[in-house]
């Protein structure tokens, strides 16, 4: 069986982008995500296999809302990413989106073993580069398309994308471990980190890699209707068992090789209903890097997932099969 390949949304940034223009140092605080549109009632249709109780940490909590979400019979997600960067004297932006829609349980060990169906995009734009990608996963069937880079158009005022020209339609993957092997991203699961308990990094202790940053770490809050709370997870432990695969991916689509790829700062805000659904996360994610001697600083995204668990409008997964290859 093929090794489980996963890659940060913050690589395939780096990949676009670098393969047109060098990337010297980083700009820019965490951006305002504004308030959640997707998901803002609690779900009644689900039921859940774990179950919230008073006095559980912030890591149990976590884990619950880990197995329902792969438990769910329906979810979609919305992820909306966002990092700046200094491109020969100017600051640049890139976007990034990513819509995820499954039909049916899912597997937390990335291959489809329940059998459900998926739906997933993934999208990104800067002045320097443009992605939009579709994949379509069922038991029987893998499918996968990209737009050409002229033919992606993103409308900063309007928010919307619009696609003139696809590259021809890619199929014949093995399984889904196959296809993450080839396209270094699988996206039937959750997240790429290994993240145990043994890994949160308490309150007030500081980080091990990033100099004097401190951990964010916080005792879980109840609100009105859900819990929050914030985790900092050791950068190195957590991502250690992909961190060579995005190496190689950068060097090969850079072209030049990667000194020092070291992550430095992984924290998740999470916003879990009480009924141990997934509301919202804020990811923060940090690494340092060099490059063929131009490239030295560390790099942020930072993200905002949305969740709900029932066929809305815009996350229903037959409309949305029904644009592959057709935007």
């Amino acid at each position: 069986m093929k090794k489980k390949l996963f890659i940060s949304t913050l690589a395939i940034v780096l990949i676009l982008s670098m393969s047109i223009a060098m990337f010297a140092g980083c700009n820019g605080n965490a951006p305002e995500f504004g308030e959640q549109t997707l998901g803002t009632t609690k779900p009644t249709n689900v039921e859940t296999s774990a179950t919230l109780t008073e006095g559980m940490s912030a890591f149990e909590m976590l884990e619950v809302g880990i197995e329902n979400f792969y438990d769910a019979d329906y979810v979609a997600s919305f992820y909306n990413g966002s990092v700046k960067t200094k491109v020969i004297g100017m600051t640049i932006t890139q976007l990034v989106e990513s819509l995820k829609i499954r039909k049916g349980k899912g597997d937390i060990e990335g291959n489809n073993a329940n059998g459900a169906s998926y739906f997933a995009d993934s999208r990104s734009y800067s002045s320097v580069a443009k992605l939009y990608e579709q994949m379509i996963i069922t038991p029987d069937d893998i499918r996968y398309i990209n737009a050409t880079k002229s033919g992606t158009k993103y409308d900063k005022k309007t928010g919307t994308w619009s696609i003139k020209e696809w590259n021809a339609e890619q199929t014949g993957y093995v399984d889904v471990l196959d296809f993450a092997d080839e396209k270094q991203n699988n996206p039937t699961i959750l997240w790429m980190y290994n993240l145990k308990e043994d890994y949160v990094i308490p309150a007030g202790k500081e980080l091990p890699v990033k100099k004097n940053a401190m951990s964010e770490t916080t005792a879980v809050e109840k609100k009105d209707g859900y819990y929050t709370f914030t985790i900092s997870f050791d950068p190195t432990e957590t991502t250690k068992d992909y961190i060579g695969t995005m190496k190689q991916q950068l060097e090969v689509n850079a072209g030049m090789g990667v000194d020092g790829l070291t992550f430095e700062e992984l924290k998740l805000q999470v916003e879990l209903w009480d009924n141990g659904m997934f509301k919202r996360l804020f990811i923060t994610e940090s690494y340092f890097m060099k490059m063929a001697g131009i490239i030295n600083s560390s790099i942020t995204l930072y993200s905002d997932t949305q969740f709900t668990y029932e066929e809305v409008d815009g996350y229903k997964y037959d409309e949305n099969v029904a644009t592959f290859g057709k935007i």
